[in-house]
């Protein structure tokens, strides 16, 4: 196979590496810390080829979360099919697949025998509903801010959410049904509260 022409010839040299279109959203150096970090310009690059399970598992959740496609393998053609979503504890799963017009935000599914809380929003791809419908569907999407709103309208029309945002992002989720208003902590339902921070 050929080597990527934008390949970034700063990363470690073997099959696994990050081209030249990587936006330094960092999602793939969270997930893949000391795996991935960067050149001189700020850009992702492998630091080296992964050794361990551990490393490849690492290595597949970075290609699939980076949301340019910058990361690739020059010779294994499909990720491995469970590296998202992420289970992080305590009943929180990061779901990977992050969408551009976030710039590379991640998203999360927290886990409720309530109900299923989606935080933020991944791009729209069977990858992600699959496991989402799995794991018992969204009660309710959390948007935290104007960037990170991605793809949830669809995820809120197949799962049947209710949609919350903050009034002052509120123009990037017109059809969010749940507005939080002001500085002061809001009850998103008995249980979750959801707290305004204002600024980016």
């Amino acid at each position: 196979m050929a080597r990527p022409m934008d390949r970034n010839e700063a990363g470690a040299p073997g099959d696994w590496y990050v081209d030249t279109n990587c936006i330094d959203c960092d999602a793939a150096r969270h997930v893949a810390p000391g795996l991935i970090g960067t050149d001189e310009d700020g850009r992702s690059i492998f630091l080296r080829q992964p050794e361990s399970d551990e490393d490849l598992a690492a290595a597949h959740r970075a290609l699939l979360v980076c949301p340019t496609r910058s990361v690739g393998n020059e010779t294994i053609k499909r990720p491995y099919p469970k590296a998202f979503p992420q289970d992080l504890g305590d009943g929180v799963y990061r779901l990977g697949h992050n969408a551009r017009s976030s710039f590379g935000a991640h998203s999360y599914l927290v886990v409720r025998d309530a109900g299923n809380v989606m935080v933020d929003s991944p791009r729209w791809t069977r990858e992600v509903v699959g496991p989402l419908e799995e794991l018992g569907g969204i009660e309710k999407i959390l948007l935290t801010h104007r960037d990170d709103v991605a793809d949830y309208a669809k995820y809120a029309d197949r799962f049947g959410s209710e949609v919350w945002i903050h009034e002052a992002d509120s123009s990037a989720a017109p059809d969010a049904g749940n507005l939080i208003a002001g500085t002061e902590p809001v009850d998103v339902r008995d249980d979750i509260l959801a707290f305004p921070v204002p600024g980016h």
